[in-house]
């Protein structure tokens, strides 16, 4: 089995598992996205009662950022019934490239967390009556490179924390300051100074700061290469990880 086939094997179980073909996938896909567009955002860009259409867009960029870290706790969930359950290590053992089982882990959360940020962006844009000037293309590229960022973080997180119960502490505890304590739905330049200085040790500032500027139809490669640094170095250590599917089978 070469790595192409096993990553399609990986992800059409993976598809399976995560239940997205049922009848209640998709409505659970894509339901939080749809009420902080609508909600959260809405509220936030109303103004004389309209709505800003850039303080909107710069919001709606902010909710892409909540998905994506969002979208680690699914990760981990996923890596875990893996492990615990030996489902992993038979993959690896039957045959699947370490490289495919890796990628098609990843691929199922990346390709959910694209549908989020586009239902999030269309429920935008229409409260906004479709003014939104953006490039469909270019920002799912660049929520694609930052999603992998998270993905890979929570394999690893998965690996490095045998403890269930020491990794569930450790992710409630951290989402929730991951998620707000970068500009996501507020500008740094308004932000206290405390707030600013945690804000730099978060990755999902550079990570929105890119995300905005593609919006925009810019790349600016100080930005781009700050992204795709963490993310590469972030996806190796994670496959590295993977390895331990093989010898790990079970929660500590």
């Amino acid at each position: 089995m070469n790595v192409l086939e096993g990553a399609v094997l990986t992800a059409e179980f993976e598809v399976k598992a995560a239940g997205l073909l049922g009848v209640a996938g998709l409505p659970r896909l894509v339901a939080e996205p749809a009420f902080y567009g609508a909600f959260v955002v809405g509220a936030l860009s109303s103004t004389g009662g309209g709505i800003d259409p850039e303080r909107a867009l710069f919001l709606a960029i902010g909710v892409v950022g909540i998905q994506c870290v969002g979208m680690m706790s699914q990760v981990i969930y996923r890596w875990t019934l893996e492990r615990k359950w030996a489902l992993g290590s038979l993959k690896l053992s039957s045959g699947v490239p370490q490289l495919g089982y890796y990628l098609g882990m990843l691929l199922v959360p990346l390709l959910s967390l694209l549908v989020r940020a586009s239902v999030a962006l269309l429920v935008v844009a229409t409260i906004c009556s479709f003014t939104l000037r953006v490039d469909p293309v270019a920002l799912a590229a660049g929520v694609a490179l930052c999603g992998l960022f998270w993905s890979a973080l929570g394999c690893v997180l998965t690996a490095l924390i045998t403890s269930y119960q020491a990794r569930d502490f450790v992710v409630s505890l951290a989402l929730t300051p991951l998620m707000f304590s970068a500009p996501t739905l507020y500008s740094l330049d308004q932000a206290p100074a405390f707030l600013r200085v945690i804000s730099a040790v978060n990755p999902l500032t550079y990570q929105l700061a890119l995300l905005r500027s593609v919006a925009a139809g810019s790349w600016p490669s100080d930005q781009l290469i700050i992204v795709l640094a963490m993310t590469l170095a972030l996806c190796a250590i994670g496959y590295v990880s993977t390895g331990r599917m093989r010898t790990v089978s079970n929660e500590g």
